[in-house]
């Protein structure tokens, strides 16, 4: 719309009907010409008056026009968009500016978060609202200003110097703040909301719309980025022990178009492990590198891909704990053939050490265990047991006769169809049999060889028949049925808690199992009930938190510094926790892999990895963007200078000058020149 910047001349537009007042009052005089015969008079004012005809109204016309555009030119109009408010006016600006991690994609020279700081400190030094503020979008949300602020150069400073985060964004955090700040002003609101507008993080956004708050959007990317990450990396199983075979897993994606191949690299406590992965378009590829470890203690782990245009998320790190012993509690009474058995499997096992309690409660009660198997369990805290699962114990449940389906369903976490639940036996001449369902499960990779046999070789005198129905939609997967279908082994998948149902006898007297087949089964059953727990690496940290560890009492904490993987030192503060104290780094450090030294000796170790969502940098298109109004780079400086007013008096003196050439090529074409009466005599 028009805005005129000096009002007061307005009258000055009456000056357009001058030409008119002329044209209307003004007698024309026609030429002075000799004549000696009225032929010449006639002629003369034939000529007059065709000129004040039609070409004397276009003249009018040209005239009127160009007094017009001077007036309009004096009144100084400004072309501004929207409802006409100016920055002279109450005018509110808050600047959401993304920071997430695939903010620092490189296009061309610069960042898609340079690009797209550049663009606010733009607009708010152009704009230079009443007051404004900054707010970041990133893991932790934050303000420049308390509150909006008048102080436009500090925040354009703020900009101009501030770097992204390989952080994911909370949008809807920094959002809810800025409609906070505006709702404690007056006047107009606006909020300018810079991103790339990812295309995984943006395409199921929805931001409640405030209808006294506008919003606009600025895209900072100019279009799709081809990308190949590195977004998982586990030991499988999580926590092994001294000896154990373990599988350490790598996930590359790809997120591009077209295959891809690409060397990736594994650092397995100082060694390395390379392998050539094809990875299909817009898919992923997972490699597995086989392992023993030699000792116990922290072991770091790194994957690397060859570096590509985007290199922060071409490494992941994880620490896998080993552990040389691990401690079951087995309930169960002391003198029982089950203890015994177990006790005796124990001794074998130079990595497990038993402790036999008689009830479930003194079992719950010792938070050092790695294992709690229940014997003969009736059901009874069925609660606290999967509490402890919560909490990473693995749990395993040998169902007994007295054992409910709401029990079973409860410590599964699931729904079990209800049924009668009891115990049957069989004769040695008729023993139940079992059969494998599950090959490929890593409880029977030792046994692939046939060097120790197979489990389902055994035959079995007494069981406790479960319902059948419903267990098949359970979180949990069988790896072992009876045959007639009744579940005999159920473990539970990589996404659930460690619990796990035992339907076999353990009494040697009620199974035909003999040592060689069932001490390497059951071993492999306990290493890999721990496995089956959500994978997660040990002291592992968010992007945005801040690193932290509780010393115990072998170390002082004043004395203990943190490093990254460079051997850099990091700024940390000891804070209070209760009764002891908690080392937590001052700053939120990026990727990488970070020490915790006493001395020269890495005591704890510590990784903080990118977020696997911010690794795709496909954007939504401009016309993707629902929210407000979109504007683009190209539309900045028109968008600017929209919002700040387009002088117009320039083109308006152009307009004049112009009407003025036209007004006098039509004037001399309107008015005919006089042929003047010839004095040369003529022949008779």
């Amino acid at each position: 719309m028009l805005f005129f910047a000096n009002n007061a001349m307005l009258w000055f537009l009456a000056a357009a009907a001058v030409p008119l007042l002329v044209h209307l009052f003004a007698r024309t005089r026609p030429p002075s010409a000799p004549f000696s015969s009225l032929r010449f008079l006639r002629k003369v004012v034939s000529s007059t008056s065709r000129a004040r005809k039609p070409k004397d109204w276009l003249l009018l016309f040209l005239r009127t026009l160009a007094v017009l555009l001077f007036a309009l030119a004096v009144l100084q109009p400004l072309l501004i968009s929207g409802d006409g408010s100016r920055s002279t006016d109450s005018h509110h600006v808050v600047v959401l500016m993304d920071r997430s991690g695939s903010m620092a994609a490189s296009e061309g020279a610069r960042t898609r978060f340079r690009r797209g700081a550049d663009m606010g400190a733009e607009l708010l030094g152009s704009l230079r609202p009443a007051s404004a503020n900054v707010i970041w979008v990133d893991a932790m949300p934050d303000a420049v200003f308390p509150e909006l602020g008048p102080n436009i150069p500090f925040l354009v400073d703020a900009l101009k110097r501030t770097e992204p985060a390989a952080e994911s964004g909370k949008l809807r955090v920094a959002y809810d703040q800025a409609i906070s700040q505006l709702e404690a002003v007056e006047g107009t609101k606006e909020i300018i909301l810079i991103s790339d507008f990812q295309q995984s993080a943006w395409e199921d956004v929805d931001l409640p719309a405030v209808p006294s708050i506008k919003v606009t959007t600025l895209a900072a990317a100019n279009g799709d980025l081809d990308n190949l990450a590195v977004t998982a990396l586990q030991a499988v199983p999580s926590s092994p022990v001294i000896g154990q075979q373990v599988s350490i897993r790598c996930q590359v994606s790809n997120f591009s178009e077209a295959n891809r191949r690409v060397t990736l690299f594994a650092e397995i406590g100082g060694a390395r492990q390379s392998i050539s992965l094809d990875v299909p378009a817009e898919g992923s590829s997972e490699a597995a590198f086989p392992v023993r470890f030699d000792r116990e203690g922290q072991v770091a782990l790194a994957a690397t891909i060859d570096e590509d245009a985007f290199s922060f998320d071409d490494s992941r790190y994880a620490v896998v704990e080993v552990s040389r012993a691990l401690k079951m509690v087995l309930v169960a009474a002391k003198d029982s053939p089950d203890a015994e058995v177990i006790e005796r499997i124990a001794l074998a096992l130079p990595w497990l050490d038993c402790q036999v309690v008689p009830d479930l409660a003194s079992a719950l009660a010792d938070q050092s265990a790695d294992y709690l198997f229940v014997t003969n369990w009736t059901g009874k805290m069925a609660d606290e047991l999967r509490a402890r699962a919560t909490d990473g114990t693995a749990v395993i449940c040998q169902p007994g006769d007295k054992v409910s389906s709401s029990a079973l369903a409860t410590i599964v976490g699931g729904e079990w169809a209800e049924g009668e639940v009891y115990r049957e036996e069989q004769s040695p001449q008729s023993p139940f049999s079992v059969r494998v369902i599950a090959e490929d499960h890593p409880v029977f990779s030792l046994f692939a060889s046939g060097e120790f046999g197979s489990p389902a070789d055994a035959r079995f005198f007494q069981r406790v028949r479960l319902p059948t129905d419903g267990f098949e939609n359970l979180p949990y997967s069988a790896v072992l049925n009876y045959s007639d279908g009744i579940p005999a082994l159920m473990v539970a998948r990589a996404d659930v808690l460690p619990v796990q149902l035992w339907n076999l006898p353990i009494d040697a007297t009620q199974h035909t199992w003999n040592g060689e087949n069932f001490v390497p089964f059951f071993a492999e059953f306990l290493l890999n009930a721990r496995g089956a727990a959500l994978s997660s690496s040990e002291g592992e940290f968010a992007p945005g938190m801040r690193v932290a560890w509780e010393p115990d009492e072998r170390y002082q904490a004043e004395s203990l510094t943190l490093q990254n993987d460079k051997g850099e030192q990091v700024a940390v503060e000891l804070v209070a926790k209760g009764a002891s104290n908690e080392l937590v780094s001052v700053d939120s450090p990026g990727p990488g892999a970070y020490r915790w030294m006493s001395g020269e000796v890495a005591v704890n170790r510590a990784v903080v990895n990118f977020p696997g969502g911010e690794s795709d940098l496909r954007v939504l298109a401009t016309d993707e963007i629902t929210m407000g109004e979109a504007v683009t780079a190209r539309e900045i400086d028109t968008y600017t200078a929209l919002r700040e007013g387009v002088p117009l008096w320039m083109w308006l003196i152009a307009g004049v000058l112009l009407c003025l050439l036209i007004e006098s090529v039509v004037a001399r074409w309107a008015v005919a020149p006089i042929e003047k009466p010839s004095n040369t005599p003529r022949a008779a």
